[in-house]
């Protein structure tokens, strides 16, 4: 009893520490990031370089999916400790590795060694060190360590934004990629390694038959990751197949901020993972679905604050970003934002259903999605422009969310019952 005080007071104790901590330094970055696109359309003539960059983040986020293999929520809720740090390290730098090749034969045998290929790959190579940096964090954060977390956050940010600026008005957009690029490998090196290695050593360890377990027993868990992107990237991708490079970056800069809302939402909310796995493993339920629907409840608030934002200033605010041209496309941003509403409520439930290691049922909701969304691709596309790219993510994260509700309410009335038994 007097140790599930104790962890009980350390969930209630230190997870506004972790909060602030993980959400101020992630917030930073984001934004830092997600400036990049402003700094294009700021410093250049016209839309074709801001297309360049998204093409890039679009392409580069699903193969950011393979390369972390929806390993963070699975590590950090791993109590018992069924594999260890140096099994999640080595086979995410496995993993890594073959994003970062299939990204170079895709650019290769889809666009050529043209100005798109080599921004991607170079651009690959930062999503590569994110990647990296991810599993580390994963470690830090099960040490209730999100200090470390916030300030590798805020140390790439600076390093990003001040070296793409400079690069990018002394050199253009290829060489601002790949300096940032560098420079993100260089901070996971110099400090989140070190960092770790003080409260938790590792080596690399090519143990065959835990790194496949691993990645066995995660694969759904990548599949949901996977798929949660690439409703979102193959909308993107499809604007500029159908509409062009230019209108590609109008749709990127137009909806830029629900995009940094919507990634927020995927980490500010990381702490959570501590703190319900210790709920369900302690068979707190009552406590676990109280904590589940706080978290809805924040969700649903921020998306309702935004979409009213944007809805009486959305164009207004995009014109002081990108400048009067971009004025007439802000519905794109209010289209945006309630589809962000929809895909991080529909993350955070895969998130608890990876808790109660229900993973297969997180395949099985991802997947229908994402085949209505491209069943509703073109349709969508032809009547309703550039608008349909928001509607078909809109119909595909609303299935998968309705889906993944459905399973989580039978799993937990048969919880009940088992415990009341």
């Amino acid at each position: 009893m007097q140790q599930e005080r104790g962890l009980e007071k350390k969930t209630t104790g230190d997870v506004l520490r972790m909060f602030l901590w993980n959400s101020g330094g992630l917030g930073f970055y984001l934004l830092c990031k997600w400036s990049l696109t402003i700094i294009v359309v700021r410093l250049s003539t016209g839309f074709d370089d801001a297309g360049y960059l998204a093409l890039a983040m679009s392409i580069t986020n699903l193969l950011y999916c393979f390369a972390i293999y929806g390993v963070r929520s699975y590590q950090v809720s791993d109590i018992n400790n069924e594999h260890t740090i140096n099994t999640y390290v080595t086979s995410r730098l496995i993993t890594v590795i073959a994003a970062q090749l299939c990204c170079i034969l895709f650019c290769i045998f889809y666009y050529g060694l043209d100005k798109r290929s080599i921004i991607v790959i170079l651009y690959m190579i930062l999503m590569s060190g994110e990647a990296l940096s991810d599993v580390f964090q994963g470690a830090a954060q099960k040490h209730w360590r999100m200090d470390i977390v916030g300030l590798s956050f805020l140390f790439r940010g600076i390093l990003l934004i001040s070296a793409f600026v400079i690069f990018y008005l002394i050199s253009g957009l290829t060489t601002a990629v790949m300096i940032s690029s560098v420079l993100t490998l260089l901070v996971i090196y110099f400090y989140d390694i070190k960092q770790v290695r003080k409260i938790e050593a590792f080596r690399l360890e090519f143990n065959r038959e835990r790194i496949l377990n691993l990645l066995k027993v995660c694969f759904p868990l990548m599949t949901m990751a996977l798929l949660h992107i690439s409703f979102v990237s193959v909308a993107r991708i499809a604007v500029e197949n159908t509409f062009g490079i230019s209108n590609m970056g109008i749709f990127n800069s137009a909806t830029l901020p629900a995009a940094i809302l919507y990634n927020a939402t995927l980490f500010v909310f990381a702490p959570f993972v501590n703190i319900l796995s210790l709920s369900f493993s302690q068979g707190d339920i009552k406590r676990f679905g109280r904590q589940i629907l706080y978290v809805f409840g924040i969700i649903i608030a921020l998306v309702l604050i935004a979409v009213l934002i944007s809805e009486t200033m959305g164009g207004f605010l995009l014109s002081l970003l990108f400048g009067q041209e971009i004025y007439n496309y802000s519905y794109l941003l209010t289209e945006a934002l309630i589809v962000t509403g929809v895909a991080s409520l529909l993350w955070f439930i895969g998130i608890v259903l990876t808790v109660m290691r229900k993973l297969t049922i997180i395949m099985i909701g991802f997947s229908t999605g994402f085949i209505c969304s491209l069943i509703s691709m073109t349709w969508v596309l032809e009547n309703y422009g550039m608008s349909g790219a928001n509607y078909m993510q809109f119909i595909g994260f609303g299935i998968s969310l309705l889906i993944l509700l459905v399973a989580y309410c039978v799993y937990m009335r048969n919880i009940k019952k088992d415990f009341n038994a």
